[in-house]
């Protein structure tokens, strides 16, 4: 039974910010510069074609076309260099606050009263609390990598809603619309396997055990004696059929979900394009204005699904860290910050 998590989004966010201010501020130093560069960087192979295609148009000289092109790939050495050096050095930050949660959960099933130690839901939510910071790809480390790229993200998504605003804001306010509708759509038929996934796991279970049991040597002689093989066979067959219609009606709502995808994305791009061919027409668009407004067209859409998914995974990794503020909240029946000490 699906359980709502005790602690919102906002409070494990800021439960956690708290531990990497107090702990390891280079956690968001490195997050920012991280989400900066790699906006920078988006930014340049945006830019890079169309602002080089434009001196060839305009025919600059040589040495300009010559300086123009170097001066990009410096920019793109650059900053792909800082990139690295940065997503080099932010594991380190980041396994310090985690394993600073791991002591305070050592610490808290340490310090706790005894009789909390054999109460099963106690021990439940330890093991959940640890879970949620047991590797480099638990939530208690991952949700900063989650957190950076959002932020970069957003910078980009600002970046190209920047660019196409400037051609027509109509356009933009289309590919968010359509972006939107093509994912809430799409994310709510993808969890039709999910919710049905107890039906599936029943067909899987009777035909490995019907395998398991015609495979096995305890059984040989009974089958032989009593004559099952048939028996087992045509629940097999059966059985199979049932599973093969269940995976029929599923890849047919999945590719329900696809056509949807489909028609829309056609939508999207057959007005923006149309009005950017009409646009080159009539009002003699340069063909490295056109590169410009074609390729931030196709990568805001992108980033409108990058955004929606992340704040996903950002909501599932809150969840997880919830556990481990449920565990360190948990109540405790004596109060040990009272009372005389001992000698």
């Amino acid at each position: 039974m699906k359980t709502k998590a005790k602690y919102n989004i906002r409070q494990t966010s800021a439960y956690m910010l708290s531990i990497a201010w107090h702990q390891a501020k280079s956690v968001f130093t490195i997050a920012l510069l991280s989400a900066l560069i790699a906006t920078l960087l988006n930014a340049i192979q945006l830019y890079i074609i169309p602002v080089i295609l434009s001196n060839v148009e305009t025919h600059v000289p040589l040495n300009t076309l010559f300086s123009t092109i170097m001066l990009f790939t410096l920019f793109l050495i650059v900053c792909s260099g800082i990139k690295g050096y940065l997503d080099t050095n932010t594991i380190y930050g980041r396994i310090y606050v985690r394993t600073h949660i791991i002591n305070e959960l050592g610490r808290k099933i340490a310090t706790t009263s005894y009789c909390n130690l054999i109460l099963k839901p106690f021990n439940d939510l330890y093991t959940k609390a640890m879970y949620s910071v047991s590797g480099n790809h638990s939530a208690g480390e991952q949700i900063w990598t989650t957190w950076t790229d959002l932020l970069t993200a957003l910078l980009s998504f600002i970046l190209y809603l920047t660019v196409i605003t400037a051609l027509n804001g109509w356009i933009a306010l289309l590919i968010i619309i359509t972006t939107v509708i093509t994912y809430v759509i799409q994310h709510h038929i993808s969890q039709w396997g999910y919710q049905h996934r107890d039906i599936e796991a029943s067909y899987t279970k009777k035909l490995r055990y019907v395998q398991d049991i015609t495979a096995s040597r305890e059984y040989a002689k009974d089958m032989r004696i009593f004559h099952l093989t048939t028996w087992f066979d045509d629940i097999y067959h059966s059985t199979f059929k049932l599973y093969n219609d269940y995976l029929n009606k599923r890849e047919s709502v999945y590719l329900m979900a696809d056509l949807v995808d489909v028609v829309l994305t056609i939508i999207r791009n057959a007005i923006a394009y149309y009005y950017l061919m009409n646009l080159t027409f009539t009002s003699g668009l340069s063909a490295s204005t056109f590169l410009l407004y074609f390729n931030a067209i196709n990568g805001f859409s992108t980033y409108i699904v990058t955004i929606l998914d992340l704040c996903n995974t950002w909501n599932r990794e809150s969840m997880d860290l919830s556990s481990v503020l449920e565990f360190l909240d948990y109540p405790e029946p004596y109060n040990f910050n009272e009372g005389v000490a001992i000698p």
